[in-house]
């Protein structure tokens, strides 16, 4: 099951993602969620990939890409709650010294305090 919840905060939109995200019609959802968040809120949002197994390179591209697009905006993207695999793949592909990556979501909401 592929799934992406949206909350919509004061000051920070937080999504949380469930599934897998292979690339297909799942990860365009999840694009232009990205898009609402960054066009349509302030730009701050946490990304909760607690219930989430499984990465696409095509949505590790997409991650690097929103972290740019919230950067040039003077906002802030937040990664949270990501299972060992995804750190690992993540770890490898170098993305890790790239994203701002907590381990837990209060970690992640701290940092819009």
């Amino acid at each position: 099951m592929k799934n992406i919840e949206v909350e919509v905060l004061d000051t920070y939109v937080i999504m949380y993602l469930s599934g897998q995200f292979t690339g297909g019609l799942e990860t365009d959802k999840l694009v232009e969620e990205f898009d609402k968040v960054i066009n349509v809120h302030k730009p701050g949002l946490i990304v909760d990939f607690e219930n989430t197994s499984y990465l696409s390179s095509i949505l590790i591209g997409i991650l690097v890409r929103m972290h740019a697009k919230f950067s040039e905006r003077d906002g802030k993207i937040i990664f949270c709650r990501l299972n060992q695999t995804l750190r690992n793949v993540l770890k490898m592909t170098k993305v890790d010294t790239i994203l701002n990556i907590t381990d837990t979501l209060e970690e992640a909401k701290a940092k819009f305090s």
